[in-house]
């Protein structure tokens, strides 16, 4: 992910390709989302989180409204 000014954006990988990611950054609170597919069916996959600057990562939730699902995630800054 690359931030200019409050805009984020990258990639996200995943087994089903590749998907580009935009967000904002408020303060502490990160917010991303990318669109994908699952067994054909379109889907987006949304980000909410909080940014740890002492600790180098990003904790919080992911959801997927399509599909009614929900869970945590803790990202890393990569070296």
């Amino acid at each position: 992910m690359t931030q200019k000014d409050n805009d984020i954006s990258g990639t996200c990988k995943t087994d089903n390709g590749e998907g580009k990611a935009i967000g904002k950054v408020d303060g502490t609170k990160v917010t991303w989302s990318y669109d994908s597919e699952y067994n054909g069916s379109p889907l987006t996959v949304k980000y909410l989180g909080t940014l740890d600057a002492a600790a180098s990562k990003i904790s919080g939730t992911v959801s997927v409204e399509q599909f009614g699902v929900e869970g945590d995630f803790t990202a890393a800054l990569s070296k």
